[in-house]
Order: structure tokens, then C-alpha cells, then sequence
């Protein structure tokens, strides 16, 4: 990472998140089109047709082509109104469907994410043409969502297909034809997920979970419901109440009212002098009122309305004089608007410089060089932790003192960041719905300590995953409350719906089903053999993954690839890894694109979706092609609709901290690691002995990130990091306690040096380890004879270690044997303290063999 990198971002811009003070929302109407008799929007686009019956689109294109004349691309998005078809005579626009009907014709077609509204399992796939709704006929109105979809005739009679659960059915509904379910029906809609419809006899009408349905209430004579399961309804005198149950109280909103609009959390309705009134909730600025802020109470938006139509995040309102406008996000230039707020190539937060980045969906934060985090964009559920759900625009503080930081890459209920500070403690902030935060549920506009004694830490799409300083991997959330412990030993780990992690050893290990169940159907193993966990690779150093797809870099710097739907095997699914590319040292992948560095500090990518990359990198395929080659690029982030990188600029690196990689005191000659975090560029590393500052004992040959050092008496350590604009000391020494100091100076006077000074060693191969030399003052290298004897006596009954002529005091003996099932030593007898043995005396330590069945015996001699 740099001293102060220029963090320059490129991609979708919805949600102010790349930082330039604009925006994709509009919180005012604008004027998109003249002279339209109805619209109707779906999830990235809108559809609209005017006075001379044509057909148009503004946005992203999964409606497909609905005349062979047409030139419309599946997947591209069109800023400008773009000429669909002049056959249409109705249609209805979805998030993942499109309905259309013909002239000339009474059956239903559709396009899209579903060939007939949905299937039968709830699995959209996606058709560009329109394809035939098979088994109804003369539809008057179809509506569907990503699990199921309703269908109502002419005659009243109401037919459902997909998921039976929402549809009241007492029995399953397959991919065959639509099913009948009801008849007298008026209108059809869903609550939530569950289907509803409107009764002749006015009953308001929602489908059970456990079969039947429910009454709403009654009188009913229009409704609309929202995605949270909430009615808006009217009675026979126009006026306007909402319900969610029939067993919560009817709340009265409005009078006078001739239609309604439920949406997302607000309700939009026109009155009959043609107003148009709002209500609920305003984060994307729909309402065209100005402002972003929540109505809690009905606010009149516009005047002569005629119809609208609404998505979550956009209104559409046509006027009695066929003037369309629309408010609210412009994402995907469905309100007809081409933004310079939403380059694609890289733009510089002006006066921000970062160490450490992470891109989310909608969201960027940053930590800077003072350990501040910053946070903008998206921030529907509190996830910015800045004691609201406003978005930002520009960058804004968060918290100090922040040493990681991750957040939920996907826009959902779910949505939540987490972050761990310098001192250890995990925070989260955002959507609780999950417990992914604490046991309460809801939702934290604030940061709320979630554990202390943290190392790093994942926000997944509905839990939290973190590794503490013991080494223990936790999860969090996932509807569960509490916290459960996963695996030990771990040493990284990485997660977005499926777990990787890596153990200290170096293993690449999941434990997810599918991934297993995948390895064992293409490997031969039958089902019911038990698999908890699979290692899929050894020697790996680092990873990051995206859902079932791993990338991972092993420890020759070859990067790799294992899980791969799409990406790199032409749709197959590798479970084998597979090797991407050598000399690697970091990546990022978000599953649509992998973006990495080479050890020579090249950046190299790999894309199935290169729309948030800029322009010259159009024909970025399946083959690695270096980017960013202008650029010295210190770090970067993929997320799934930005790329975040940071630029090295003529700044010295800094020191972030110098770690001892032991325990706080160590024996004589031991090993002690010593390693440096570093942001910015290097060129030299260079480690000395003694106070910061002192170069007269450098350590010879040691200029790696980490240096392996043998200590024989307490000593300090520092470092010194350089590049061409100047260098960096440690803030203080690193000390490494020594055990034993009368050992080590002994040692020294010797010469012994690294792992010749430890106590088991033998430098002269007499049979003495050093430690018993040192304590008969003998010279270690030298072959020296044994000043003591040791004889050995045995019979059926017992062992004898006899000991003669130990002219030392202060040695402990004890006999220990081996268990053979743990391969432990254990105590099987011992004798006090040995005096001062003059001539043939001797002392014995006597082991009973009765207790013993397998055993081996050694004689430990040990100095107190």
C-alpha cells in the first residue's frame, strides 16, 4: 500500500459512491418523454408506449427483441428512448419477467429472466424473444416474482404456477401448465411473496403458507401491496386504509382517493381531483419532493396525473397531457439520462489519500493513513455507522483507530459492514436482520461491538465471519443468534455464502455442502460417504473468494482458480484447481472479474464484465491482459459494481508496525521471527541490532519483510524501510527476551552461534548436550569424557537407573515412558535433588514394570 495513495475508483455511481459529489438520483421529477398513454418499469428499465400505440424503451435491455425488424441488443443498456415495437397492444414489466400481448392475438407472451413467467422451481433463465405462456388464454392481467406467478382471464378466473408455498395450494405445482385456483376474481397482486386477489364479493383476499387464505377485509373495491406484505386498500367510499393481517388494526391514510400504488415502504395514490400523493419511505429521492427524507406523513408531489408506475427506486407519472417525467435512481439510464456521473474511467477522490480499500455493491470505504475510516454511497440500512440511513456523496469519518475493514457485497436486507480496530474489538453496523451483529435483530446506525480479541473479519451476505488471536474461525448470523466456533489452527479465511480458509499449515479448506457434494459426484465417491471438510490444495499463502469460487495464490506465487461456474472454464465447475498465472502477488476477484498483481508490480486482469473497467479494456476476455500500465499501482479492490485502486505517489514508505512473531520470552539460540508491515513502495529493507537509530550491528543478509533471528541474550531490533523519495525507522525497537542469560553469555564465549546454542544441541558430538556441558563448565567443542556413570538394571519386576559419581549439584533426575496411544511422555519415576556423589556412592531411581504393558523408558536429566 502507499504513504498517501491517489484512490482513484470507476463503476456505477448510484449511490454517490465514487466520491465526486454526483449522483445517479434524481429527488426532482425530469421530463423523459411527450405524448405517452401508459409506462410500466421493471428493475433496471422502463417501458412506455405513446398516442400512436409504439412501444419504447429507457434503460438496460431484458426485455430482448420483440420484432425481428429490431436492433435492440439483449444486456445493453440505451440512455435515450429506443423504438421496441408498434404490435403490442398491453404489457407489463418485472424485475425478472416481461408480458406482452399482440395485435391480432389474445394469447400471453413474455421475455426475459423466464420463459413463462417462472418455472416451476423458482429458476429464472433467461429467453430474449417472446415465448408462448403456455395454458391460458385471453388474459386480462399477469403479474409475477421471482418464485411465482398469477394469471387472470377475462372470465375471472385466477391461475398460479411456481412455488405452491405462495400460492395457497395444498399440493405442489411443477413446471407443467398454469393451475386454476379461484374464480370471481377483480384484480390479482402479490404481498411479499404471497399471492393476493381482490373477490367480487369484496373480500381482500392473501394466500397461506399452510394452504387456503386469509380474509384482509371486506368491501374492498381496488388494492395494491407492498413488497413487505402490507395492504393499501380503498372501501366503496374512496377511501384509503392499509393492513397487514386481519389481525392487526386497519390504519385509515386518506379520503377521496381514486387509485393506489403500493411500493418497496411507500404508498403512492391519486386522488380524485388527479394529485398525486406519497407516503413512506424516500431514500432514492422517488418522491421528486427535493430531498431524500422520509414522509411520514402524505405529501402532495405532482398535479394532472393520469397514471404511474414505480419500482422501488424510480416513480414514472404520466400527466393528462401525455408528458411523462420521472424521479428517483437513474441507474442503468433507465430514466433516459446519460451521466457523466457514472465514468468508467478511473476519477481521483480529490484531497483523500487511503492505505487500505474495499469496494462493495454501492458502497466504498477507506482507510487512510492516520487509521481513520471513511465510508460513502449506499447507506439504506445504517451500514455507513454514521447514526443514520442518508447517502453520502462524498467521503465521511466513520470511526479512528481502524486497522480492517469489510462489508456485505450485495444490496439486500442483509446489508452491513464490519470493521476491527487497532486495539483488536470487531464493530458492525447496518442490517441486523440476521444477527449478524448481536441477538436483537433490527438494524444498528451506529457501530456496536460485536467481540474483542479480533484479527480480521468478513461481512457476509447474512453473517459475520471472524478469526480471533487464538486462531479460532467464528461465524455469526445466518438466522442463528449467537456466536459458533467453525475451525482452529486457521490463519486466513475468506467468505461470500461459501467458507474458505486457510489453516496454519497451509491448507485451502471449505466446508460447504455443495462444493463437497460437487467434489464427490466428479471424483466417484457415493453420497453417503461422510466428507465434513475437503482441502482443496496445500502450500497456499493467501486467498479471496467469491460465493463457490476460490482464487488463491500458493506459495511459489502461482495463482489459481478452483469452483470456477463460468469464469474461466467455459461453464464448467472445476473443483480441481486449476493455474491461472506464475509470479503473482495479490488478487482480488468478484466473480465477474479478477483483477491481480505480479511480483514485478504489472496489474493483470481477467472479465466476464468489464462495464465498471475503463473504455480500452472493451475485449478483456477469458485471457489475462495487463492494465492500468500507466499507473503504480500499491493496492486495489474488485467489488461487484466498482474497482477501487490506489496509486503510489512520490511519498516514503511507512512503517505501520514491527511484530515479533513469538511468545514473550524464549530459551537461549531459539528461533524468533521479526516482521514489518509496510504501506507504500520499498526498494531497500534493512534490520539492525540495538535502539532505532543505531546501524553499527546490522544483520547481515537479513533485508526481506521478515527476519529469522537466534538470540542468545535479551536484545532490541528495529528496521529501516527505503525508496527513492526518501525512508522510514521503526516508531521503537522490538525486545526479545532471553531466558537464561548466564547460558547465553557461556554460549557466546564460546562462539556457539543460531541453532548451535540451543540447550539440546551438540556441537562436538560427545554425547553432552550443551546444556550439561555448560553445567560441568566443559567446553563445547571439544569432545569431552563423561564425568558421571549410568548403569542400567532390569528384571521382571522392576527398572533401575543407577547414577554414580555426579559431581554437580542442582540436577533433578527422572525416568519418563512413552505412551504409546498419545506419544506423549509421562512420569514414571523420579528422585530428589542428586548431592555431591564422592567415590562408588550412587543414588536409584526404580520404575515397577507391573503397571507397564508396552512401554520405553529414558532417563532425563535436568538442570534446576
Amino acid at each position: 500500500m502507499t504513504s498517501a495513495g491517489d484512490l482513484r475508483v470507476s463503476g456505477d455511481n448510484s449511490y454517490g459512491q465514487l466520491g465526486n459529489g454526483e449522483s445517479d438520483f434524481y429527488n426532482e421529477f425530469v421530463k423523459v418523454a411527450e405524448n405517452v398513454e401508459s409506462v410500466s418499469v421493471g428493475g433496471a428499465f422502463a417501458l412506455y408506449m405513446d398516442s400512436e400505440g409504439k412501444l419504447w424503451l429507457l434503460g438496460w435491455n431484458s426485455v430482448g427483441t420483440i420484432d425481428d425488424a429490431s436492433d435492440l441488443v439483449f444486456g445493453e443498456t440505451y440512455a435515450t428512448p429506443t423504438f421496441i415495437s408498434d404490435r403490442v397492444t398491453r404489457f407489463e414489466a418485472g424485475d425478472v419477467w416481461n408480458f406482452f400481448q399482440f395485435e391480432n392475438d389474445d394469447q400471453l407472451y413474455s421475455t426475459g429472466m423466464s420463459t413463462t413467467g417462472v418455472d416451476g422451481w423458482g429458476i429464472p433463465f433467461t429467453k430474449d424473444t417472446p415465448t408462448l405462456v403456455e395454458g391460458v388464454s385471453d388474459i386480462e392481467k399477469a403479474v409475477a416474482t421471482y418464485y411465482s406467478a398469477l394469471f387472470l382471464d377475462a372470465d375471472g378466473r385466477l391461475y398460479g404456477r411456481g412455488d405452491s408455498s405462495h400460492l395457497g395450494f395444498d399440493f405442489w405445482v411443477g413446471t407443467d401448465l398454469p393451475v386454476q385456483f379461484a374464480e370471481g376474481v377483480l384484480d390479482i397482486g402479490f404481498a411479499g411473496v404471497f399471492a393476493a386477489y381482490l373477490h367480487s364479493s369484496g373480500e381482500l383476499r392473501k394466500m397461506k403458507y399452510s394452504g387456503g387464505y386469509e380474509v384482509i377485509d371486506t368491501g374492498v373495491i381496488a388494492f395494491s401491496a407492498s413488497s413487505d406484505g402490507t395492504f393499501y386498500y380503498l372501501d366503496g367510499e374512496s377511501n384509503l386504509y392499509s393492513r397487514s393481517s386481519p389481525a392487526t388494526e386497519k390504519t385509515f391514510i386518506a379520503e377521496g382517493v381514486s387509485s393506489v400504488l403500493a411500493d418497496g415502504e411507500a404508498v403512492f395514490y391519486i386522488t380524485s381531483d388527479n394529485a398525486l400523493w406519497a407516503l413512506g419511505d424516500n431514500r432514492a429521492g422517488l418522491m421528486g419532493k427535493g430531498d431524500f427524507a422520509f414522509a411520514s406523513e402524505p405529501v402532495k408531489i405532482r398535479s394532472d396525473v393520469k397514471s404511474i408506475s414505480a419500482n422501488g427506486e424510480t416513480l414514472y407519472v404520466v400527466e393528462a397531457n401525455g408528458d411523462l417525467y420521472a424521479a428517483g435512481s437513474n441507474s442503468n439510464s433507465k430514466m433516459g439520462l446519460q451521466l457523466s456521473a457514472t465514468p468508467r474511467d478511473p476519477i481521483a477522490l480529490d484531497g483523500f489519500s487511503a492505505k487500505r480499500v474495499e469496494a462493495g455493491y454501492d458502497n466504498l470505504f477507506f482507510i487512510d493513513h492516520s487509521d481513520d475510516l471513511y465510508g460513502l454511497g449506499r447507506n439504506d440500512f445504517g451500514q455507513l455507522g454514521l447514526g443514520d440511513t442518508d447517502h453520502r456523496k462524498s467521503p465521511q469519518l466513520i470511526a479512528s483507530g481502524v486497522k480492517q475493514v469489510s462489508l456485505n457485497g450485495f444490496n439486500t436486507a442483509g446489508s452491513h459492514a464490519v470493521y476491527t480496530d487497532i486495539s483488536g474489538d470487531l464493530w458492525g453496523m447496518g442490517s441486523n436482520s440476521f444477527f449478524q451483529i448481536s441477538d436483537e435483530g433490527g438494524e444498528y446506525h451506529s457501530p456496536q461491538l460485536i467481540e474483542s480479541e479480533v484479527s480480521a473479519a468478513i461481512a457476509d451476505t447474512d453473517q459475520t465471519a471472524y478469526l480471533k488471536k487464538d486462531g479460532t474461525l467464528w461465524l455469526r448470523g445466518g438466522y442463528e443468534t449467537g456466536a459458533r466456533k467453525i475451525a482452529e489452527g486457521v490463519a486466513d479465511f475468506d467468505v461470500e455464502a461459501v467458507l474458505f480458509y486457510l489453516t496454519e499449515d497451509g491448507d485451502l479448506v471449505t466446508r460447504d455442502e455443495g462444493f463437497i457434494s460437487r467434489y464427490k459426484t466428479e471424483n466417484g465417491i457415493n453420497n453417503w460417504e461422510s466428507i465434513e471438510s475437503l482441502v482443496i490444495d496445500t502450500e497456499v499463502k493467501s486467498l479471496d473468494a467469491e460465493r463457490a469460487v476460490v482464487a488463491y495464490i500458493k506459495e511459489d506465487a502461482s495463482l489459481w482458480i478452483s469452483g470456477a461456474r463460468g469464469f474461466i472454464a467455459d461453464g464448467d465447475y472445476v473443483v480441481e484447481p486449476l493455474k491461472i498465472d506464475t509470479d503473482v502477488e495479490k488478487v482480488s476477484f468478484s466473480g465477474t472479474s479478477m483483477l491481480y498483481q505480479k511480483l514485478d508490480g504489472t496489474m493483470w486482469l481477467i472479465a466476464k464484465d468489464i462495464s465498471y473497467y475503463p473504455s480500452e479494456y472493451e475485449n478483456v476476455s477469458d485471457v489475462p491482459v495487463q492494465v492500468f500500465d500507466d499507473l503504480i499501482v500499491t493496492g486495489f479492490s474488485v467489488g461487484e459494481t466498482n474497482t477501487a485502486i490506489l496509486v503510489d505517489l512520490p511519498y516514503p514508505p511507512v512503517i505501520e508496525e514491527t511484530v515479533l512473531q513469538s511468545s514473550e520470552s524464549v530459551a537461549p539460540g531459539d528461533v524468533v521471527t521479526l516482521e514489518v508491515d509496510i504501506t507504500g513502495t520499498y526498494s531497500e529493507i534493512d534490520w539492525y541490532e540495538g535502539d532505532v537509530g543505531d546501524k553499527s550491528k546490522p544483520l547481515i543478509g537479513k533485508n526481506g519483510s521478515s527476519a529469522v533471528v537466534y538470540p542468545l541474550l535479551s536484545t532490541r531490533y528495529w528496521v529501516e524501510v527505503s525508496n527513492a523519495y526518501g525512508s522510514a525507522q521503526s516508531e521503537a525497537s522490538v525486545e526479545v527476551a532471553v531466558d537464561n542469560p548466564a547460558y547465553g553469555t557461556w554460549a557466546q564465549s564460546f562462539g556457539l552461534e543460531g541453532a548451535h546454542a540451543r540447550y539440546a544441541d551438540d556441537f562436538d558430538h560427545d554425547g553432552n548436550p550443551n546444556l550439561l556441558e555448560f553445567a560441568y563448565d566443559l567446553d563445547p567443542t571439544k569432545a569431552d569424557p563423561v564425568p558421571w556413570s549410568i548403569e542400567l538394571k532390569l528384571d521382571e519386576n522392576a527398572c533401575v537407573f543407577s547414577i554414580r559419581n555426579m559431581e554437580k549439584q542442582g540436577i533433578v533426575a527422572a525416568v519418563q515412558a512413552l505412551e504409546v496411544e498419545s506419544k506423549d511422555w509421562i512420569l514414571v519415576g523420579e528422585a530428589p535433588d542428586l548431592e555431591v556423589l564422592e567415590g562408588d556412592e550412587s543414588i536409584e531411581v526404580v520404575v515397577p514394570l507391573a503397571s507397564l504393558a508396552q512401554f520405553l523408558l529414558r532417563l532425563k536429566l535436568e538442570l534446576e
